[in-house]
């Protein structure tokens, strides 16, 4: 079967602390893909996923034309992703979770077509290949930042109220440097491999 091969980078963080190196099936649409990227990163899909090509951004069609969103960028050109596969991407694009809230990713797509035959992968439509960080910090990305920026304590687990620092209520760590742990690869590959997101309903 034929894959595409993408690597993610977190837009705010040093090169190869969250990344994510991934197989993905041709054809795979915009909508599905973007479940399964949310999940390979660590995300919940509890909020609302996008695509950017320059100025044309690849979007819900329910969310089209919400000026709450993006109503002041008025160069924009709004496309439904339920219309579009990762075929139709450019080499490099962006890839935003939780939009606002600043989980963006820089996002690299090989031109090499990928064979995967192992069967162990033949039902999957993403294969994580490699990676780092353990994963989108829901619901307090700024407690990432401060780790990122080196403002938090990572022997520490303690929240500060104050300051809005909060450990991820989606995984579990015993002090926030446990974010850069290494990832399990195969221990994702086999929850990804009982989702399907092929008919879900989102949000």
């Amino acid at each position: 079967m034929k894959y595409l091969k993408l690597r993610l980078d977190f837009k705010y963080a040093e090169k190869g602390r969250f990344y994510r190196v991934v197989l993905v099936r041709k054809g795979l649409s915009l909508r599905t893909l973007g479940c399964y990227l949310v999940e390979a990163l660590g995300g919940t899909l509890e909020h609302m996923f996008l695509y950017w090509d320059k100025n044309i951004q690849y979007i819900d069609e329910s969310r089209m034309d919400e000026d709450s969103i993006f109503g002041s960028i008025h160069s924009i050109i709004e496309r439904d992703y339920t219309k579009y596969t990762i075929d139709d991407l450019p080499q490099h694009f962006e890839f935003d979770y939780d939009t606002g809230d600043g989980y963006d990713f820089n996002v690299t797509k090989y031109k090499r077509e990928v064979e995967l035959d192992d069967e162990e992968y033949e039902d999957i439509p993403l294969v994580i290949l490699e990676g780092k960080g353990q994963g989108i910090w829901e619901d307090h990305i700024g407690t990432l930042y401060a780790l990122f920026n080196g403002e938090l304590d990572p022997n520490s687990i303690e929240p500060n109220e104050e300051e809005g620092y909060y450990p991820p209520r989606n995984y579990k760590i015993e002090k926030y440097g446990d974010f850069d742990n290494e990832l399990n690869i195969e221990e994702e590959n086999e929850r990804l491999s009982f989702i399907d997101y092929f008919d879900a309903d989102l949000f």
